[in-house]
């Protein structure tokens, strides 16, 4: 039986050092002392400590404030209340949804003109 410890940074790293062992026969057991062993682990900590840490990069532009849908969803629970559900509906179904958490941001004002429009 034998037994292989192989370290890397990355995969690829593991990957070229098993080749490495594969393709070669070994001749000759190599043993370190544990001093040297332990040693690589902690100079990982050590440099993982020391180095600051990056900020995550960004991947996509800093959004813009959104309307909020708060005064749209108020304006149609009292339009419901005050001109009934079916014309609420109509003008729901006018912008393509059937409830209004369904709106997208750019329609909360037109919708918002039709509602007030009734």
């Amino acid at each position: 039986m034998v037994s292989v410890h192989v370290e890397g940074a990355n995969a690829e790293e593991v990957r070229t050092q098993l080749r490495a062992l594969i393709g070669q026969e070994i001749v000759q057991t190599l043993s370190l002392p544990t001093k040297a062993v332990e040693e690589p682990a902690a100079k990982r900590e050590s440099k993982k400590k020391d180095e600051p840490k990056a900020a995550p990069a960004q991947t996509e532009a800093p959004k813009t404030p959104e309307t909020p849908y708060a005064p749209v969803g108020k304006l149609i629970k009292d339009t419901v209340a005050a001109k009934g559900r079916e014309a609420v509906v109509a003008v729901l179904a006018k912008h393509g949804v059937t409830l209004g958490s369904q709106l997208k941001p750019e329609q909360y004002d037109a919708v918002s003109a039709d509602l007030k429009a009734l």
